[in-house]
């Protein structure tokens, strides 16, 4: 199979009005943060004054968007159709049959870098046979070479992802200039809404002090570490709290997690369960979130001294900015690096349970470091919304250009087709 390509630059400023966004997540009301990445960056273009279309596998009846065509495809059929009536598809992952109708159809191709998939996923298999292991990963690894040997532009989500991503289009004799930062944002306005929520769940007082995981429970994080932590911070604070936000993903095709039966055995076994940790059940909606991060009292996250570590953009982190959240993280991460240069909270060693309980009693006793963590949260949040992250996938829309230096990924094709018949076997 050979994909043939031009190998001039095709210039189609002012030709190109339609937009289509291909996310591979749930859409809806219980939404992660593919589908929020997606939504919001839809919402943008439209904005902008482009034609936009945004597609879902997953997507729940009555869903709508103000000037944007929801679609929902369940097939690769279904999705060839919108990928023919568009001028630039936009999509973090695509097989390699629509990869090469874009191609042959001269449509310019964005793909969207910002998950490190390849990072995750060789934690959640670093159990399996290693054979297997290594099939799987093979997999991912060629359905990205594909791509990034196919794109006319890159998104990533911060300047190490561009640094890596980069690397590789250098190794492949590619461009300079096609990838770009474009974080994941969040939103201006929060809800407000006074209303505790929490206290509503057994076991918490309307003045207990929420100390929020805020978000999924992934088998490359770390919620071992903040319960553990937990044992140290009540011994002198029984009123806080900790609180896992979502425990079961929307998206019923992924599989479950490891991590979130390892975290509710080990608050067990500590006696912390149901009395000062809580898994909430389900996932929340997504107009609901901000009710549960206005009353939380802090964020945390944690996570371990890896790869994925590395490259991650915890999108939970943003939450946690938007609503005036201070953090306790552990180090290693674009969000551990930016709570120390700028002071919005509090970062410690990997896997230091003692060291996150000081941190965790620091930030609920000392009321003045507290409140000027808040404020210089204030002065940076500004730097992560929406319309501010979106302008480098805005500028590019609006003089297009599809690279000259485009591989034939024949050699490829062929790679990908092996490893995705070995991982059916």
């Amino acid at each position: 199979m050979v994909l043939r390509l031009e190998d001039e630059i095709s210039v189609m400023a002012n030709k190109a009005d339609k937009i289509l966004f291909i996310c591979h997540d749930v859409l809806g009301r219980k939404i992660s943060g593919v589908g929020i990445r997606y939504l919001n960056l839809a919402q943008e273009t439209a904005c902008a004054g482009y034609q936009v279309t945004l597609t879902s596998p997953i997507m729940e009846d009555n869903f709508q968007l103000k000037g944007i065509k929801l679609v929902s495809c369940k097939t690769a059929v279904n999705q060839e159709k919108e990928i023919l009536q568009s001028d630039i598809v936009v999509a973090s992952i695509l097989s390699l049959k629509l990869i090469k109708s874009a191609l042959i159809n001269h449509k310019i191709l964005i793909f969207d870098l910002y998950d490190p998939i390849i990072f995750e996923q060789q934690e959640r298999l670093k159990n399996t046979p290693l054979l297997t292991r290594k099939i799987k990963l093979a997999q991912i690894a060629s359905q990205l070479q594909l791509m990034l040997a196919s794109g006319d532009y890159f998104l990533c989500a911060s300047h190490i992802q561009r640094d890596w991503w980069q690397m590789y289009l250098d190794k492949m004799g590619r461009g300079q200039n096609l990838i770009s930062v474009v974080p994941f944002g969040l939103q201006k306005n929060i809800k407000d809404n006074k209303q505790n929520i929490y206290h509503k769940i057994k076991g918490i007082g309307k003045n207990d002090k929420i100390i929020l995981w805020g978000g999924g429970i992934y088998d490359w994080l770390d919620p071992i570490t903040p319960i553990k932590a937990m044992a140290e911070v009540i011994k002198q604070r029984k009123d806080a709290k900790l609180i896992f936000l979502s425990s079961t993903h929307p998206n019923p095709a992924l599989p479950k997690m490891d991590m979130i039966e390892k975290a509710i055995t080990f608050a067990e076994k500590l006696q912390l369960y149901n009395r000062f940790v809580y898994f909430l059940p389900g996932w929340i909606a997504y107009e609901e979130r901000d009710n549960y991060f206005q009353n939380a009292y802090l964020g945390i996250c944690a996570h371990f001294d890896n790869l994925e570590t590395k490259y991650a953009f915890r999108t939970r982190d943003l939450d946690y900015l938007k609503a005036e959240l201070p953090i306790v993280t552990t180090k290693g991460d674009y969000f551990a690096n930016l709570v120390e240069a700028e002071k919005i909270g509090l970062s410690v060693d990997f896997e230091k349970a003692r060291a996150m309980a000081t941190a965790i009693l620091k930030l609920l006793q000392d009321k003045k470091f507290y409140n000027s963590c808040q404020k210089n949260i204030v002065k940076i949040k500004s730097r992560f919304y929406w319309p501010n992250v979106a302008k480098p996938l805005l500028e590019f829309c609006r003089y297009p250009k599809r690279a000259q230096d485009k591989k034939r990924p024949f050699w490829l094709a062929a790679k990908y087709y092996f490893y995705k018949i070995l991982a059916k076997l």
